[in-house]
């Protein structure tokens, strides 16, 4: 089962896109730029369970702050979601 979650970047960026891990990190997903490229959105359809994403904002990896972040064991920021 799916669970469709808006996910944004408020922080601007010319070309921002995230990629999470229940895709194994291969499936790259475009944020749709708004408000001038101030903020950036996108529908991501989650399969249940806990997850992890980063975005790729103008060439660099990063997380947002403003939703929730985990460390792995490998130092490894990356937002996570837990979705039921």
């Amino acid at each position: 089962c799916l669970r469709p979650v808006v996910i944004a970047w408020t922080k601007g960026g010319s070309s921002v896109s995230l990629s999470a891990s229940f895709s194994g990190w291969h499936d790259v997903y475009k944020l749709f730029a708004h408000e001038a490229g101030r903020y950036h959105w996108t529908i991501i359809n989650f399969p249940i369970g806990s997850h992890y994403y980063r975005f790729y904002v103008d060439g660099q990896w990063t997380v947002a702050e403003e939703h929730p972040v985990q460390v792995d064991d490998k130092g490894i920021r990356s937002n996570f979601i837990q979705i039921s």
